[in-house]
């Protein structure tokens, strides 16, 4: 890659700050993308000028798929495109979401989406109203937990994935002795389903120092 050459990219505007690219030679670092970017329907498109280094330039996005173009000159027309994450999408084994919140899966960029409630083997037919959405992300409903599938038709890729939402409880348990002797020790505990807490802070009337 030259300075003479750009590229263009093309991605979600969710995933704009989360770039990274890595130089023949050195080690990988943030790519920042146009701030005067446009776009629509959530996606971005940018124009990039690429370092004054010879050799390959690898360029990642953790946070999205994203296409790529490369120009032979500036102004000039792209040689090639690239897609990322083509002909592949999964989704983590399960997705937790605060109760009473909703949650928003994202299935990238393809040519078709159909999502549904349920496992791979339980695909509603097209038009079905078991078909919860066509479109590339689907906002889980509060209070809905359950197994989400999406199919994503890439030409010629056909890819389904799943994830069980599963709604998030922040309940603590605590071990106190029942009853307490003047002059001996004591333990006191408390726990936190999936250890959410990051820091505990206990009230205990009358001793010293009066909270701890």
């Amino acid at each position: 890659a030259y300075s003479t050459n750009a590229i263009f990219l093309i991605y979600r505007e969710s995933a704009k700050n989360s770039f990274k690219i890595k130089l023949e030679g050195q080690t990988e670092k943030p790519l920042a993308v146009n701030n005067v970017a446009t776009g629509i329907d959530g996606w971005l498109y940018s124009k990039q000028d690429l370092e004054k280094v010879k050799g390959t330039a690898t360029i990642s996005n953790a946070d999205g798929a994203f296409a790529l173009g490369y120009f032979s000159a500036p102004g000039g027309t792209a040689l090639y495109g690239y897609l990322s994450n083509f002909g592949q999408l999964k989704f983590p084994a399960i997705t937790y979401k605060c109760v009473q919140q909703t949650v928003m899966l994202d299935a990238g960029y393809a040519q078709k989406y159909k999502w549904w409630r349920g496992l791979p083997n339980q695909e509603p037919s097209d038009g079905s109203p078991l078909v919860l959405s066509t479109s590339s992300t689907y906002v889980v409903p509060a209070n809905n937990p359950g197994h989400y599938s999406v199919k994503v038709f890439q030409d010629p890729f056909e890819v389904v994935t799943t994830t069980e939402v599963i709604n998030d409880k922040f309940e603590a348990t605590t071990t106190v002795p029942k009853y307490a002797k003047k002059g001996n020790s004591y333990s006191f505990g408390a726990s936190v389903w999936r250890d959410v807490a990051k820091s505990y802070f206990w009230t205990i009337g009358g001793g010293t120092p009066p909270s701890a």
